[in-house]
């Protein structure tokens, strides 16, 4: 019979023991997002290339990010309370999507200074607040700042009017809480429909215009029916990327630090790189017939007044904010 060899037996014992002892590795912590928009539009695209897919290439990461989907998977008017509820842990959409639950998301957009000096005026720590208040949520980032701003887009020419830049009287607008107030003041009949609804409404023709941050018009087949674009652009993007406050808060200092750099990163960058983008989409645009109507002197004095001032005077009677409103305009925008 060969020799039975102990120590070998002993060392295989040890080894197995050690295993048995050792704690299982912990698994990578992982935070569930959902998006307010679809997967490839523009925004939701700058996000990923900018944050997303950034985390989770950085092997020193010290979280994961698994994105459930968009409002497929968690319908627009439910965003707000699966984000309260923990449900989703991040969320990137515009806060007009839950403007019922934040006040303040109905009139962020009504700004205009970029992202830095929101932050070194003060801005972030007072919004803080309401989104706390709201939907028990901190923004993490409030991108594409200085890459888009929004236009009127229409079927036919409109007519031009010396009290706000143009007069949409008789004319369906698609819109959102966002938009009510100066396509109001405009005359306009407001239709709230989402976005992915849009295309049938201008084919059936419930609709005959929108007003839409810039971008990602052809991917919506839009450009189809869609022969005017109103310039001056206006306001600045309203989306921002938010976090369950819970889940936020239960980070360690070092997770808080690497999540706050890397908001700061895709807010340095999302504007430039959601320019490119638009410019792209303007391209193919003009290319197939979209005509720019550009309103110039007195008329584009009272486009502006409007599509700014309309809103403002909205949020002034607004009892639900949480930040005051002289605060709140004193630090979105600049007269």
């Amino acid at each position: 019979m060969p020799r039975f060899n102990s120590l070998a037996l002993l060392g295989s014992i040890a080894a197995s023991a050690l295993m048995i002892a050792a704690p299982a590795a912990e698994a990578a912590k992982e935070f569930k997002v959902v998006s307010g928009l679809a997967r490839n539009h523009d925004q939701t695209e700058v996000y990923f290339d900018h944050f997303h897919k950034y985390i989770n290439a950085d092997a020193n990461a010290p979280f994961n990010l698994k994105y459930l989907g968009g409002t497929e998977v968690t319908p627009r008017k439910q965003l707000g309370s699966a984000v309260k509820r923990g449900l989703i842990d991040m969320l990137i959409s515009p806060t007009s999507y839950y403007a019922g639950q934040v006040a303040e998301g109905r009139y962020v957009a009504i700004s205009n200074q970029d992202h830095k000096a929101l932050r070194a005026n003060g801005a972030y720590d007072a919004l803080q607040e309401a989104w706390a208040k709201g939907i028990n949520a901190r923004i993490i980032a409030w991108p594409y700042a200085n890459g888009t701003t929004f236009h009127v887009y229409l079927v036919d020419k409109p007519k031009l009017s010396k009290e706000t830049g143009i007069t949409l009287e008789g004319i369906k607008m698609r819109g959102v809480s966002l938009y009510l107030p100066f396509l109001k003041a405009m005359k306009a009949t407001p239709i709230v429909i989402s976005p992915r609804e849009v295309y049938t409404s201008l084919e059936r023709g419930v609709v005959a215009g929108l007003a839409w941050p810039e971008g990602a018009v052809t991917k919506y087949g839009w450009e189809k029916y869609i022969k005017y674009k109103v310039y001056p652009g206006f306001w600045r993007s309203s989306t921002m990327l938010v976090m369950n406050l819970d889940k936020y808060n239960a980070m360690t200092k070092a997770e808080k630090d690497y999540i706050e750099a890397a908001a700061l990163r895709l807010e340095d960058e999302s504007g430039p790189a959601q320019r490119k983008i638009i410019e792209i989409d303007n391209a193919k645009l003009f290319k197939g017939g979209l005509q720019r109507l550009e309103l110039e002197g007195d008329y584009r004095k009272a486009y502006l007044n409007t599509v700014f001032g309309a809103t403002w005077d909205a949020a002034k009677t607004d009892k639900r904010l949480v930040v005051p409103y002289a605060k709140l305009r004193g630090l979105l925008y600049k007269e």
